[in-house]
């Protein structure tokens, strides 16, 4: 039997990749785009290419892909860890520790419930709302900015820069849109500049203040890399938890009676929380590129292919996960790969991990009869799980 064929220009696929993804897997392990990438299906693959050292990041191939070559936004991209591998990256990697330490994530915590409150109240007489622009499109910036050390005057504008930055990797780039981006990424970078030098003449306790610290150590971050690190941690955990908090609540929305087990504990909660991340990945995709020639999931392989990872596949493999297509927060607990794997994992997923962990609960403490109102539509083509609007009715009880 010949491969599947994936079309990624195909909007059908971004919208709905679950029946592809199935039939993909049903005619062998692997796929091919149309541009001739392979497409893993299998999770035991995917797990290999990220952990092999045979297999690279893309680097900046992933913008030389959608057509930027040059640019303030492709230099950005030049100097931050997604691009990196080997010893500079795990180097880097290691200065923004301090950043994650339980300390900080108890601060965090603390920054999440209190905001998720302050948002509940505002919608608690209305008892409805519209998910992205009054719960998730708010909570993960808001805390994020407060945990970095970012005014609060300045949190619309950076939020705006974010967006912005967001559509430099989404496809198909048009002239438009790549001006948005670099319009965007040239602000926020004055800004984190602006940013570094207030903390270097007046730290605190935030994560900026603390790897400005980093600087003074054998080896720290110079002044580039340490705005690029700035900038992965601001951009990395807020447009991927929004998509993530809308898709959660969709899902309990949907289900009432797994909202309900959600409620019954800490474990059950934490639990919830990374069945909603398997279940809708919130960054759709990753990438691996082959180093050197070799003979790999029954294709020869030349230096520099390509691999398409789609991690929708991967959370939803049969071999891995029963029942994948079902929503079960009760499931045994396994890894799944939303976010990614190996020395590449996500740098803001403990910052992910407790926004909504701390949403979440709040939200299910104080909403009781969570009633979906119509249908969310998926958007099409861009790297986040994204939805046009998420609208709930609800009962607030305290």
């Amino acid at each position: 039997m010949s491969e599947a064929v994936i079309d990624l220009a195909d909007a059908g696929y971004w919208i709905d990749p679950y029946p592809v993804l199935r039939a993909a897997r049903a005619a062998g392990r692997t796929a091919r785009t149309t541009t001739g990438e392979i497409v893993l299906l299998c999770a035991e693959d995917a797990d290999k290419v990220h952990i092999d050292a045979r297999f690279t990041v893309p680097g900046l191939r992933d913008l030389e892909r959608i057509g930027i070559f040059d640019g303030p936004f492709y230099e950005w991209r030049r100097h931050t860890l997604a691009v990196m591998d080997g010893r500079e990256h795990l180097r880097l990697r290691g200065f923004v520790g301090p950043a994650f330490a339980p300390r900080q994530m108890e601060r965090l915590r603390a920054i999440a419930r209190s905001r998720a409150h302050a948002l509940l109240d505002a919608r608690a007489e209305a008892g409805m709302m519209e998910v992205l622009a009054d719960f998730a499109g708010d909570l993960p910036l808001f805390a994020m900015c407060r945990f970095i050390g970012i005014d609060d005057e300045d949190r619309e504008t950076l939020g705006a820069f974010l967006v912005g930055t967001e559509e430099g990797f989404t496809s198909p780039m048009t002239p438009e849109r790549r001006q948005r981006c670099e319009t965007a990424i040239v602000a926020l970078n004055d800004y984190v500049a602006g940013l570094i030098d207030r903390r270097r003449a007046r730290p605190g306790e935030d994560v900026v203040s603390l790897l400005v610290a980093e600087q003074a150590k054998p080896g720290g971050p110079s002044d580039i890399e340490l705005h690029s690190l700035i900038v992965n941690i601001i951009g990395g955990s807020v447009g991927s938890t929004r998509a993530a908090f809308a898709n959660a609540i969709l899902e309990l929305a949907r289900h009432p009676e797994q909202a309900g087990r959600m409620r019954s504990g800490e474990a059950m909660l934490r639990r919830g929380v990374e069945e909603c991340l398997r279940y809708h990945p919130p960054f759709r995709f990753g990438r691996r590129v082959a180093r050197q020639a070799m003979t790999i999931f029954g294709s020869e392989v030349e230096p520099g292919q390509s691999f398409f990872i789609p991690r929708q596949a991967y959370n939803r493999d049969p071999e891995r996960f029963e029942r994948p297509d079902d929503f079960d927060v009760t499931r045994p607990e396994k890894r799944h790969l939303s976010f990614s794997f190996g020395s590449h994992i996500c740098l803001g997923h403990a910052v992910a991990r407790t926004n909504l962990i701390e949403g979440l609960r709040v939200l299910l403490e104080r909403c009781e009869e969570l009633e979906l109102i119509g249908e969310p539509r998926r958007i099409p083509f861009v790297p986040d799980e994204q939805l046009d609007a998420v609208r709930v009715r609800f009962r607030v009880v305290a």
